[in-house]
């Protein structure tokens, strides 16, 4: 996410301070983060049904679809994503994908849905609805009470002592480059006792089972956003055997639904290109890509680019990058994803959106 637009959510959302930080019991905070995480883990579930309306909209151009999730257990799943100008389809079965996409790649659009769902094949969002926050590795450093848009939390500081974290430049100097910190934040509802999303907004919870799930879920950002407006979520179903089969003439491929995401251990800023800098362009740049079973990251092709000194500078830079790869049960599976980065003058520095 832009670090820019972040700051500004965090500013607005904690409107103020309850507590100042201080350094928390680790095994009270997570147990607290485990809790949370549970109450909205559907898919901790036997089986269910899902059937949502979804609205997308990047840029100004909006889209109407539906979204369909069809759940028998980690082996046996179904999921249906149509727009007027998109659909896809993936099957899992044990430890195995098949995905069919109308296009070859992921639109920004349906990064947005996946993200504001909260699960998915590809969420490799930190704000994930239903995944334990903390991942092999990483620890709670600082607790601190807070408060957002009328909800009491405890927020939970959390960062990776486990990988060795390198953000640099390619070329020096680096001063031109503003760059993140591997650490982010986690939230309790103290009412609730849900994990609350500060980059979303979850709303009108409704019970199933012995689990809690939003009615809406809305990811908004500035020029983009993502709302799906649940209209059935059953438990207990029974599916017919055919709605689980392979999908004809489609190959498996390793995966599963809700994997443990990537987790960047070595990033190299790109360079911003002297002649467009001098010529004032900037804008966003947006790949579609692969983080591979062996921790790196290859670009699959580039779908919005300002100027191809651009692609090739974030290309060039993404080949000094290495990844702890996702897993499913513990086995390294590759993870389809967009990069997403904005080259912007006027800060002087370029932006990690994703």
């Amino acid at each position: 996410m832009r670090r820019a637009v972040r700051a500004l959510l965090i500013v607005s959302f904690f409107s103020s301070l309850l507590l100042a930080s201080d350094k928390p019991d680790q095994d009270a905070a997570v147990a607290k983060l485990r809790q949370a995480a549970a109450k909205t883990n559907i898919f901790e579930l036997p089986s269910f049904r899902m059937k949502a309306d979804i609205r997308l909209d990047v840029g100004g151009a909006e889209a109407h679809g539906t979204y369909l999730l069809f759940w028998n257990g980690p082996s046996q799943w179904r999921e249906e994503i149509e727009l007027s100008k998109y659909k896809e389809i993936q099957v899992g079965g044990k430890g195995v994908i098949w995905v069919q996409r109308s296009t070859p790649f992921i639109p920004p659009a349906i990064v947005n849905l996946t993200i504001a769902l909260g699960f998915g094949t590809n969420n490799g969002s930190s704000e994930a609805l239903i995944r334990f926050p903390l991942l092999d590795g990483e620890v709670v450093t600082k607790r601190q009470k807070a408060k957002a848009r009328a909800h009491a939390l405890t927020c939970f500081e959390i960062a990776d002592q486990k990988a060795k974290f390198v953000d640099s430049c390619l070329t020096s100097p680096c001063g031109d480059f503003d760059v993140d910190e591997p650490k982010r934040t986690a939230c309790v509802d103290e009412n609730t006792g849900l994990i609350y999303r500060l980059s979303a907004e979850d709303d009108d919870f409704q019970t199933i089972g012995d689990k809690v799930f939003p009615h809406k879920l809305i990811f908004p950002l500035p020029g983009r956003s993502a709302t799906i407006s649940i209209r059935e979520l059953t438990s207990g179903v029974t599916f017919s055997p055919d709605t689980f089969l392979p999908l004809s003439g489609i190959a498996a491929e390793p995966g599963c639904m809700n994997p443990v995401p990537p987790r960047i251990i070595m990033r190299m800023a790109p360079e911003y290109p002297q002649m467009l800098r001098t010529a004032r362009v900037q804008g966003p740049v947006y790949l579609d890509a692969v983080i591979e079973a062996d921790g790196h990251i290859a670009a699959k092709r580039v779908l919005k680019s300002p100027n191809p000194l651009f692609s090739e500078s974030i290309i060039k830079a993404m080949k000094k990058w290495t990844y702890a790869p996702a897993t499913c049960d513990g086995q390294a599976v590759p993870f389809h994803t967009a990069q997403e980065f904005d080259f912007v003058l006027s800060a002087t520095r370029w932006e990690r959106l994703h």
